[in-house]
């Protein structure tokens, strides 16, 4: 089973950083994004190195980097391989870096991903599962009311999803 983890909200924490503004997930790119250093400084999302790590212990999975680089901005390409080279070494030759994720979606593969407003309809209509790395349902002040303890606790529920599936006769849903 192939698996592809979004980076920007899911394991670089874009929106923690201190260039973004506001908590909407439908607004234009932060200015800062455009700058040398915004990806390749990105802090790691709590719990994502022990979530990917686990994904890549379970053999029945494929485990692949998704990410949309800025199309108007040419360092975005570099500064996102080399986070996921500092973060996840072991997965800086499985990155793929496209403005189109839909086309690699088919029966049988899972997008990771926060931007369900963008991916989710795209990605389903031919046929891939995707898992909604939801970070709008987090809150940080008021964790207990989000039903969430954290974001480390969403990477627990997917590695605890793809855990044991029997991927020949289910497709997970999370």
């Amino acid at each position: 089973m192939i698996v592809y983890i979004d980076m920007d909200g899911v394991i670089a924490d874009f929106r923690s950083s201190s260039y973004f503004i506001k908590k909407d997930p439908v607004v234009s790119a932060p200015p800062r994004m455009y700058e040398h250093g915004f990806f390749e400084n990105l802090p790691v999302v709590d719990g994502a190195l022990w979530g990917v790590r686990s994904l890549l212990k379970n053999k029945n999975l494929d485990i692949y980097i998704l990410t949309q680089p800025v199309k108007e901005s040419s360092i975005s390409y570099t500064e996102k391989a080399n986070w996921i080279a500092k973060w996840f070494p072991e997965l800086s030759g499985k990155i793929i870096m496209t403005q189109h994720k839909e086309l690699l979606s088919a029966h049988g593969r899972i997008l990771i991903d926060d931007a369900d407003w963008k991916w989710k309809e795209a990605w389903e209509k031919y046929n891939g599962t995707f898992f909604h790395f939801n970070v709008n349902s987090y809150d940080p002040v008021h964790p207990k009311e989000s039903g969430l303890d954290s974001f480390r606790s969403m990477w627990e529920t997917i590695v605890d999803k793809l855990k044991d599936w029997d991927f020949q006769t289910e497709i997970p849903k999370l």
